[in-house]
């Protein structure tokens, strides 16, 4: 006969909190290299560009057994005055933006990341296996990653 053994689970900070499965950004188990990389990325940037804008909240990524679990998070706390502020704040830049969005896309924001992407697109990846040279190159180009996409 199988017995079963009694399952532990700590739950991660956050927890009891909104969590929601991110199937878009992370549909599968993800690899300690990608939350290393991606998921840092995605949570440190979706927040620095939540809060350019003056949104009440952003969200961050955390890695739940080996999931994609993004959870929202507040600048500020609701009800305050700065809160308030906040949201005033960026219903009026979202006033200013969304009429020239698609400008702002093509002219803005696009040239800024074509770089990362060519970059990325262009890359021998095969070549990096474990010399020396590949972790320079690894790192020089996770670094920049980072520092244009973060």
């Amino acid at each position: 006969m199988t017995q079963q053994a009694d399952a532990v689970w700590n739950a991660p900070g956050g927890a009891d909190q909104f969590l929601q499965w991110d199937k878009m950004h992370a549909p599968r188990p993800q690899t300690q290299l990608t939350e290393d990389i991606f998921i840092a990325c995605l949570s440190e940037g979706f927040a620095a560009g939540m809060n350019e804008y003056s949104c009440p909240a952003g969200i961050r990524y955390q890695i739940i057994n080996r999931y994609g679990f993004s959870e929202i998070t507040m600048f500020e706390a609701p009800g305050t005055p700065a809160f308030d502020q906040r949201v005033e704040a960026y219903q009026a830049k979202l006033q200013d933006i969304l009429p020239r969005m698609g400008d702002i896309w093509v002219n803005e924001w696009l040239p800024r990341i074509m770089p990362g992407l060519e970059r990325a697109r262009d890359t021998d990846f095969t070549t990096m296996r474990s010399s020396p040279s590949s972790t320079r190159c690894w790192t020089s180009s996770a670094t920049a990653t980072r520092s244009t996409a973060c």
